[in-house]
């Protein structure tokens, strides 16, 4: 017969050959201290074993304390990269790098559905630059995302006599100032101010 090709992928520490044959493949794959292998031959592949999370959809810029959008998901994959249609691990984010102090909030552990853990309502509650979050599920290796901003943006702003309102882009009103005759719309008639 022909002579296989051999056909090798690190991930991490874990060393991962796929051996191709003419009509058939064989994978030997890493999952922790443990290997798997190979698989049936004859044109099937070993049941992938998951070792790894990754990051599908990043987290993007989004405003102060507003559901980051669209949803995050962390994929937990194979040493190939391909994602483990049946896992259902929890998987817990983080914040990583964390220039501006901030706290995450929404549900941060989440079981994954098919493979894949969606985050679905998630914010954080201080303005900066460079924030990443970080994956966690048991003993897989852990992924980071790509850096991201939290801003706080006014679309457009009014002024009365004593107090301010501003609306954010994403439809979020905030009011600031003299607030005596309830004019921050928050039904209360304070005698201080309120900023």
């Amino acid at each position: 017969g022909a002579a296989p090709s051999l056909i090798p992928k690190t991930v991490g520490s874990c060393l991962t050959v796929a051996v191709v044959f003419i009509g058939s493949l064989t994978v030997w794959a890493c999952g922790g201290k443990d290997t798997v292998g190979p698989g049936a031959g004859n044109g099937t592949v070993a049941d992938p074993v998951a070792v790894q999370l990754a990051f599908t959809v990043q987290p993007i810029e989004t405003q102060l304390r507003e559901r980051i959008a669209p949803a995050v998901e962390v994929a937990i994959q194979d040493a190939l990269g391909r994602t483990v249609a049946g896992a259902t691990d929890v998987v817990t984010l983080r914040i990583g790098d964390n220039p501006g102090g901030g706290t995450l909030s929404g549900p941060t552990a989440v079981g994954a559905v098919d493979g894949i853990a969606t985050f679905g309502d998630l914010s954080i509650d201080k303005i900066a630059s460079g924030y990443t979050l970080v994956a966690t599920s048991g003993t897989l290796t852990t992924a980071s995302s790509s850096p991201f901003g939290i801003v706080f943006t006014l679309a457009t702003v009014g002024v009365g006599r004593k107090h301010s309102c501003g609306l954010t882009t994403s439809g979020t009103a905030y009011c600031w100032g003299d607030n005596t005759e309830g004019q921050l719309g928050d039904c209360k008639r304070p005698a201080e101010k309120i900023s």
